[in-house]
């Protein structure tokens, strides 16, 4: 799962640069104003070595698949990313359009993104829930 988390965080890097100059009107990544692309590298292979260690550190199958579904969510969001950024960078809008997207508009897309992202989770977690439930073991009294 790692090794895809990086493929996909490469595939986002550089379909970001593929945009060239609109990428700081366009990018809605918070992180890219403040950090860079360094930056957003530095802290995604922070984030995937944290996830690693907890996920080998974890013995509970529960905590296992928190953190299988989280590194998922985020490869998820990440495809959605790469999907956009290619469709920017295959037919980039002219410079004053990309200078009039607000930090608004650049927040609702995070939203729908994330929700779409998201919303997996929620279903396989509702999925767990009714699993665990299903498969109790114990014993029945009469």
């Amino acid at each position: 799962m790692a090794v895809f988390f990086l493929v996909l965080l490469a595939a986002d890097i550089f379909s970001t640069l593929a945009s060239g100059e609109l990428v700081q009107f366009l990018e809605a990544n918070p992180l890219f104003k403040h950090f860079g692309y360094f930056g957003i590298l530095l802290i995604n292979l922070f984030w995937i070595g944290v996830m690693y260690k907890l996920y080998t550190w974890s013995n509970k199958p529960m905590w296992r698949w928190v953190w299988i579904s989280t590194v998922v969510t985020i490869c998820v969001l990440r495809v959605l990313i790469v999907y956009n950024n290619v469709g920017v960078a295959m037919n980039p809008p002219p410079i004053e359009v990309a200078r009039a997207v607000t930090p608004a508009m650049k927040r609702a897309v995070l939203f729908k993104l994330g929700g779409l992202a998201v919303l997996p989770y929620f279903i396989s977690y509702l999925s767990y829930v009714f699993f665990k439930i299903d498969h109790r073991i114990g014993v029945k009294h009469e």
